[in-house]
């Protein structure tokens, strides 16, 4: 059974989330001591400049100003400032972050360097919606509300778009692997499965169920997929066959709602519990940063990490917040 030690004044959440049980028995081994230190709050993002082609007469009004003029005599660029409403989801792949935000029903490329924010496509409002960037640059989006997965190009032109009440009728999370070979993987909600789509929407294989109670999100890692199973309190790995791989956080998550992982194999999972965000590695917990003073987050609603960068979408304060991971190699010694 889940273990309770870590409700002591959760009260009425003990009684709600009493009846999850633990994952299949994996390897376990005993817990790290605790090193907060492994995530640093580094930037908040509010929005970015967006620059709009306009006409304007060939002589300026006095206090227009512009940034680039555009070919012709009148033609320039305008800025205008773009700030997220509400920000639920993330991507992020190298120097690439995409941001949905649902207030705003964009889905956005955020250039961090430039302080710019480009739109490159329309949303519905459905706060569950999930993103996952190819390596063509490409975005892969899930859509419960609509039971809708769609690819764009890195313009937000539609290249795909399918849906199957059958296998994946509330899609809550998507995936790409690279030995995958195309496939995405699709994480549905209603049967708490993940299922594995070629690029057209044929269901090709499932697995997770008797394994998973619930899905409430899913990263790619080193490992395969890590799925959080929020009414079982904890993460499950899976390769791309389905073959359960580890579970962790039984003895530590109690509302798991986002995850992410590095390339280093660092899990980072959001709880809405105790507002932190929980690292684990080997399956063990490192650290846990809790609160706003210590993430400088109000909600959590989706984790994205690019190079040593942890990405938060905070729909309650509009933003998106940045903090920097401790690079793997300063955190543990070289091998003699």
């Amino acid at each position: 059974m889940v273990n309770l030690h870590r409700r002591v004044g959760l009260g009425a959440l003990v009684a709600w989330w009493g009846a999850g049980c633990a994952a299949p028995d994996v390897p376990t081994s005993a817990a790290l001591p605790l090193s907060p230190a492994l995530l640093t709050p580094w930037l908040s993002l509010t929005g970015g400049w967006r620059a709009m082609s306009v006409a304007v007469p060939p002589a300026m009004p006095t206090g227009l100003s512009t940034l680039a003029p555009m070919p012709g005599p009148a033609r320039a660029v305008l800025a205008t400032r773009l700030n997220f409403q509400w920000p639920v989801a993330l991507a992020a792949r190298d120097d690439t972050v995409l941001v949905a935000d649902v207030g705003l029903r964009q889905l956005l490329r955020v250039d961090r360097s430039r302080d710019q924010v480009t739109p490159i496509a329309t949303l519905s409002t459905d706060r569950g919606v999930a993103l996952q960037i190819a390596p063509d640059g490409s975005v892969w989006l899930a859509e419960p509300g609509s039971g809708l997965v769609r690819q764009l190009d890195r313009d937000g032109r539609v290249l795909r778009r399918w849906s199957d009440d059958r296998l994946a009728a509330r899609p809550v999370a998507i995936a790409w692997l690279p030995e995958s070979g195309g496939d995405v993987f699709v994480a549905d909600a209603q049967l708490a499965q993940i299922v594995a789509f070629d690029v057209f929407g044929r269901g090709l294989q499932r697995f997770g169920q008797g394994r998973l109670q619930s899905v409430a999100a899913m990263a790619t890692g080193p490992q395969g997929l890590y799925v959080v199973d929020r009414l079982a309190q904890q993460v499950l790995v899976f390769d791309r066959q389905g073959a359960l791989l580890a579970a962790m956080g039984a003895d530590s998550l109690v509302m798991p709602h986002a995850i992410a992982v590095d390339r280093a194999g660092r899990v980072f999972v959001a709880d809405e519990a105790d507002a932190a965000i929980h690292v684990f590695i080997d399956g063990q917990r490192v650290a846990r940063l809790a609160g706003a003073a210590a993430l400088r987050v109000s909600r959590i609603d989706a984790l994205a990490t690019g190079a040593n960068l942890l990405y938060a979408a905070d729909s309650l304060s509009s933003r998106v917040q940045i903090l920097l991971i401790t690079p793997e190699s300063l955190r543990r010694p070289a091998p003699p």
